[in-house]
């Protein structure tokens, strides 16, 4: 699996950019090989992101590829900066990261249950 970092600061009020990322969402949810996306927003220093997991680095590629990608001439961004990764899986699954299905928590029984 590969992971995507994305990071820019916002050259549009936070307002603006919520209404156009919860506009964006369906067709980031229809990504071929996207299996996770994060949206990732700073309100203060209006910094903004996402975090994207993806099957693997070919799925990455298509995304970097196709027009929703984030390009430095966005009219609502400034320094893009993108970074790719490998998960870690193995370690990753220990530590309950996003890589694994997270069964549904039991409630915890109290001595007067």
């Amino acid at each position: 699996m590969q992971i995507l970092i994305v990071q820019f600061s916002l050259t549009i009020p936070v307002s603006d950019y919520e209404r156009l990322a919860a506009e964006l969402a369906p067709a980031f949810s229809a990504v071929p090989g996207l299996l996770s996306k994060a949206w990732l927003l700073d309100p203060a220093s209006g910094e903004a992101g996402g975090v994207y997991l993806f099957a693997d680095a070919s799925f990455v590629d298509a995304y970097l590829a196709s027009p929703l990608a984030p390009s430095a001439d966005a009219p609502f961004l400034a320094g893009l900066r993108m970074q790719r990764y490998d998960a870690i899986e193995k370690a990753t699954s220990v530590t309950r990261g996003f890589l694994v299905a997270r069964p549904a928590v039991p409630a915890r029984r109290t001595p007067f249950a």
